[in-house]
């Protein structure tokens, strides 16, 4: 059974000048419990846009959208990690974790345990500048867990990370996925980060975004994100949609006119 429905008939932004933009037209898919999906997408193909349909954080547009049975905002609890980590200055760890927190999980000791699972014990006093880049996404990681969500929404959440630091980042959200078993819906425009996160993946058209490819990753797990089978299955699907997958990161012009 879906925890997530999306049926977005049409989304639409108005111009300063005046007239409309189509950003998102018939766009159709589905989530189940505890399911691990990635958008992938070229950039300003809409992805950003379609979570934050999903989120409630924008309600209008032509179409359904249902979580837990829900519209968004009225259902089951969401966690929403950006593609900057947007903590608060001012705030130390412990208390930029704690802003979202309700008082019967900071009662019980909540922010200080996911700190603590993402590596942050020893950092809880510290302010955001203190922090290194890779750090301050874990804390904005930390926090989007803090509301206990079924559902996580994730934009970009590691782009312009050192590869080391992202693959981290990448395993941390994997464990804790599993430990509480959240549904993720995960953006991206990097095809091999997807291969590796992904139950399935749901590859976006340029705009106005559709769906045009819903992809499940044969992987089993655990992966490894520089294995040959990886690769080759994203050289697969390089060779079977080159149109499709053009301007996704890490493949750069010349790889994808070698597989047109």
């Amino acid at each position: 059974m879906s925890f997530l429905t999306a049926d977005i008939a049409r989304k639409t932004f108005t111009m300063v000048g005046g007239g409309d933009v189509e950003v998102i037209r018939d766009l159709r898919f589905a989530i189940g419990d505890g399911e691990f999906v990635c958008i992938v997408g070229p950039s300003g193909c809409g992805k950003t846009t379609l979570l934050q349909l999903i989120s409630g954080i924008d309600p209008i547009y032509d179409g359904a959208i249902s979580i837990g049975g829900a519209a968004p905002g009225t259902g089951p609890r969401l966690g929403y990690m950006f593609q900057s980590d947007r903590l608060m200055p001012w705030m130390t760890v412990l208390e930029n974790v704690r802003l979202i927190c309700s008082p019967e999980a900071i009662k019980r000791g909540l922010p200080e345990r996911l700190l603590t699972d993402f590596g942050l014990a020893d950092f809880v006093n510290s302010y955001p500048n203190r922090l290194s880049g890779g750090m301050r996404r874990r804390v904005a990681l930390a926090r989007a867990y803090a509301v206990e969500p079924k559902l996580l929404l994730l934009d970009e959440p590691f782009v312009s990370l050192d590869a080391p630091v992202a693959l981290r980042l990448r395993d941390l959200l994997m464990e804790s996925t599993r430990e509480h078993g959240t549904s993720v819906l995960f953006v991206t425009h990097d095809l091999r980060e997807a291969l590796y996160l992904a139950d399935r993946i749901v590859f976006l058209a340029k705009r106005p975004a559709r769906v045009a490819l819903d992809f499940t990753v044969p992987l089993p797990r655990p992966r490894s994100i520089d294995s040959a089978a990886l690769e080759s299955l994203r050289t697969e699907l390089l060779d079977a949609h080159p149109d499709l997958l053009a301007g996704l990161v890490p493949t750069d012009s010349a790889e994808i006119e070698e597989h047109r």
